[in-house]
C-alpha cells in the first residue's frame, strides 16, 4: 500500500473524537484505521473533500476521497464499519473546518466505494438556481474577501 502525504495544516489543531465515532470507534484505532484516516487529513484529500462539497453541495463529498482511501486500503475500502467509520471521520473533519451536515443516506449516482452518504455545507456554499446578478454580487463579495 502507498505511503501517506503530509496531514493539511488547517487540521493542526483537529482531534478526532473517537466517542462520537460510535461503533466505528475500534475500526478508527486498528491500523487499516489510522491509515484511512490519515490518507482522510492528508493535503490532497482534504482539498479534494472541500472542493467536492462545494462543487457539488447537494451530493455527498465521498467518492472524492476514493483516489486516497483505495491506495492504502485496497479491497477493505469496501467493508461496511470502513464506509462507516470514515463517513463519521468526514462529518467530524468538514464541521471542525466551518461546514455543517446537511443530510445524509444521499444516493451516490458515480464510480465510488460509497452507496450513499452525507452532503455538507461549506460557510461559503449558495445552494440552488443563481441569477445573473446573483452570481456577479457573489463575484464581487468573494474579491473583496481578498483584495
Amino acid at each position: 500500500m502507498s505511503s501517506i502525504a503530509a496531514r493539511h495544516p488547517a487540521l493542526a489543531n483537529f482531534a478526532l473524537d473517537y466517542a462520537a465515532l460510535g461503533p466505528a470507534a475500534g475500526w478508527a484505532r486498528s491500523a487499516a484505521g489510522q491509515r484511512a484516516i490519515a490518507a482522510i487529513e492528508s493535503t490532497g484529500a482534504i482539498c479534494a473533500l472541500l472542493g467536492a462539497i462545494d462543487a457539488a453541495p447537494s451530493r455527498p463529498p465521498h467518492p472524492a476521497l476514493d483516489r486516497y482511501l483505495i491506495p492504502v486500503l485496497g479491497l477493505a475500502v469496501l467493508d461496511d464499519m470502513t464506509k462507516t467509520g470514515t463517513g463519521r471521520v468526514i462529518k467530524q473533519i468538514v464541521e471542525f473546518l466551518g461546514g455543517q451536515h446537511a443530510g445524509k443516506g444521499v444516493p451516490i449516482n458515480v464510480a465510488s466505494a460509497y452507496a450513499n452518504g452525507s452532503t455538507y455545507a461549506l460557510p461559503t456554499t449558495v445552494r440552488g438556481h443563481q441569477t445573473t446578478a446573483q452570481r456577479r454580487a457573489w463575484v464581487e463579495e468573494q474579491i473583496a474577501k481578498v483584495a
